[in-house]
């Protein structure tokens, strides 16, 4: 009788154990669970984040991606003073008026005058128009951008005057200050626009 008692509680007590086993088991399998289910919605949140879908006006979905504000701004300035030199200085007998119209979306009348005056001056618009010269001007490079508006920048470019006798190659310092200004297109994409604006051509030896 006394064996079977203890036989038993020798069972129950291993019983017990077993249980409690079981529920530290039933607890650790359950927090590594909530653990896993949190690691994943946080990564579905990340993904998602990258992967906003916009719909614009027309019904399109744009993707929305974080830019470098930073790095983008210095894409505008240099697409904007790669416009300017080239519409301001560059021209053959089919182009000038249309080049000095596009030329005046992107920077003030007053500081583009003295410009095409200099050309006018020098004969260079009735050499495109009656030898058929051509002025070609390319941005070279963007040596400073100011950091608030307006916007101190200074550039380079090169102009190749292309004629009969071959190619004449001069560079053009500019500097100017920019403002932003509502975009426009096609006459001026980048939102930015130079209130001022002063050039100087030296050759290149």
């Amino acid at each position: 009788m006394r064996k079977s008692i203890e036989n038993k509680f020798n069972e129950l007590e291993a019983a017990k154990k077993q249980n409690a086993t079981l529920s530290r088991l039933v607890i650790l399998f359950s927090f590594l669970t909530i653990l896993a289910v949190l690691y994943w919605g946080w990564n579905v949140t990340n993904a998602a984040y990258n992967k906003i879908l916009v719909i614009d006006r027309s019904g399109e979905y744009l993707k929305v991606i974080t830019e470098n504000r930073e790095k983008l701004f210095v894409s505008l300035v240099k697409t904007t003073c790669s416009q300017l030199t080239h519409y301001a200085n560059s021209f053959d007998r089919n182009n000038i008026e249309d080049n000095q119209a596009k030329a005046l979306f992107l920077c003030s009348k007053e500081s583009l005058t003295p410009v095409f005056a200099l050309y006018r001056d020098e004969k260079s618009y009735h050499e495109a128009m009656e030898r058929g010269v051509i002025y070609r001007t390319e941005i070279e490079d963007v040596s400073h951008i100011g950091d608030q508006e307006p916007f101190q920048v200074k550039f380079t470019s090169v102009l190749s005057i292309i004629d009969n006798n071959g190619i004449t190659k001069f560079r053009i310092y500019s500097e100017g200050e920019l403002v932003k200004t509502t975009p426009t297109y096609p006459n001026n994409n980048t939102g930015l626009f130079f209130k001022s604006y002063r050039q100087a051509i030296r050759n290149i030896e």
